[in-house]
């Protein structure tokens, strides 16, 4: 076997992966696109990546990554975080 094939491929993978994670920015708990708020909330921009579980990003403020980020039972609500990255992951973690 190509091990030198096969550590390229996997590479590939991983990097294919992690280009798939990308920020939705939020106001109020609204998705924010270009500078305009949509109608959408930042749990359905989010698409099952972020914002999941009852009330997560309920008028959240601020940018969340799609990785997993503001999950949990109120994880975002209420909060003004510039970013969040891979945290905030917990009931009540991040909220105000």
């Amino acid at each position: 076997a190509d091990v030198g094939l096969t550590a390229n491929l996997i590479l590939a993978e991983t990097v294919i992966a992690s280009s798939d994670v990308f920020q939705i920015e939020c106001l109020n708990g609204s998705e924010v696109l270009n500078g305009v708020i949509t109608e959408r909330t930042c749990h359905e921009a989010c698409a099952g990546s972020c914002c999941e579980e009852d009330n997560a990003c309920d008028l959240f403020t601020g940018s969340v990554r799609t990785d997993g980020s503001c999950s949990g039972v109120n994880a975002c609500s209420g909060a003004k975080i510039g970013l969040v990255e891979n945290s905030c992951i917990g009931d009540y973690s991040c909220s105000y």
